[in-house]
C-alpha cells in the first residue's frame, strides 16, 4: 500500500500541520482503514496507527 507523505496531501490540496512524513502516512493509513471499515493487521490496525501517529507528531490534529 503507497502511503502519502506531507507533500501528497499538499498536491492534493489537503495540507496537514505537520513537516513529520512517518506522521502523514500513519494519518493515511488511519483514515484509510477507517474508510475501508477494516482493521489492517499489517499496518498494526487503526489502534496501533493512532499511537504511532502520537508518537511522530504529538501535537498532529490537537
Amino acid at each position: 500500500m503507497s502511503l502519502r507523505d506531507c507533500q501528497a496531501w499538499k498536491n492534493a490540496g489537503l495540507p496537514l500541520s505537520t513537516t513529520s512524513n512517518e506522521a502523514c502516512k500513519l494519518f493515511d493509513a488511519t483514515l484509510t482503514q477507517y474508510v475501508k471499515w477494516t482493521n489492517d493487521k499489517s499496518l498494526g490496525g487503526i489502534e496501533g496507527c493512532l499511537s504511532k501517529l502520537r508518537a511522530a507528531d504529538p501535537t498532529f490534529a490537537t
